[in-house]
């Protein structure tokens, strides 16, 4: 275990130490301590497992992000017709904020790579990054990906219109050197597209310890909003809208029950309350269990 004398985002040493302990359900069945950056607010894993020895923590069938399409159980079947439909979401969403007049795109962390192959496929000239060996050979097979490892990404000349990073900043050991390389890799003026999970969501506030998206220890880091954005604009950036992830609530939710119930039989009660932590994201700003934030990178950054 490494243990984090400074907040990895701010750098401040005014944090609070074992904030909250959360349990992880899922794999380890370990408990956690977050701590909480008294200047930025930014909440994080600490101790946290460090980069040698984290993989373990992600070695079961039910991680669906590297599994891919064979993981067992109703929930992660949701998971996976959600993925499928959100697809074309996020090629809209990609589409309408790139100001550029290439489409040349980097998905950094694309798992077993549904969200590259299907840009690839609708025009885009795509490359991506995974840092897991096995889930990278799995992308490469499935979709006949060009798929780098996490090293690459400080050497290579290429550069991009578009970067995006779905549910991997929380997962990424150094924050600071992650978002410079992006910010180099980047066009001036190009598009990064961030989505993370929300610690102020309704559904977080509602479940607290046995909110699902913690997701300890893979998850390093639990944005507020306002923390990830005035972070990434502190890197170059300018942030030009967030949107919620709309099927995320109901898929927390129903981890989340199951977490607190300990109980198989608690699914539908999730989908239910899911439902109306949704309706709460509708109405009232940076309330839903994940968001999308979109950045620009400066023209004279």
């Amino acid at each position: 275990m490494e243990t984090l004398p400074a907040c990895p985002a701010c750098g401040s040493i005014h944090v609070l130490a074992n904030a909250q302990s959360i349990k992880d359900y899922s794999i380890s069945k370990e408990t956690f301590s977050l701590s909480r950056c008294r200047d930025c607010g930014l909440i994080y894993t600490n101790p946290r497992p460090d980069q040698a020895h984290i993989g373990p923590y992600y070695q079961s069938e039910v991680y669906v992000s590297h599994t891919g399409s064979d993981a067992p159980g109703f929930i992660n079947s949701l998971y996976r017709w959600v993925r499928q439909y959100t697809l074309g979401v996020k090629k809209r969403q990609v589409e309408q904020r790139n100001s550029l007049e290439f489409r040349r795109l980097l998905d950094v962390g694309c798992g077993t790579g549904e969200f590259a192959s299907y840009m690839s496929q609708t025009g885009w000239e795509v490359m991506a990054v995974e840092p897991d060996e096995t889930t990278a050979e799995r992308a490469r097979a499935l979709h006949g990906l060009m798929v780098n490892n996490e090293e690459w990404l400080n050497t290579t000349n290429e550069r991009f219109e578009v970067i995006t990073m779905w549910h991997v900043l929380e997962h990424v050991h150094d924050l600071r050197l992650r978002i410079h390389s992006i910010q180099q890799l980047l066009m001036p003026g190009g598009l990064f597209v961030v989505a993370v999970p929300n610690p102020m969501s309704t559904d977080a506030q509602h479940y607290k310890e046995h909110w699902a998206a913690w997701d300890v220890p893979r998850h390093l880091y639990h944005f507020p909003p306002k923390t990830l954005r005035e972070f990434i604009e502190s890197m170059g950036f300018e942030s030009i809208a967030t949107r919620p992830m709309y099927f995320d609530p109901m898929y927390v939710s129903m981890l989340s029950e199951q977490y607190r119930a300990d109980s198989k039989t608690t699914a539908i009660l999730g989908l239910l309350k899911g439902l109306w932590f949704l309706c709460s994201a509708l109405v009232k700003k940076d309330a839903c269990s994940s968001q999308v934030y979109f950045f620009r990178k400066k023209n004279h950054a």
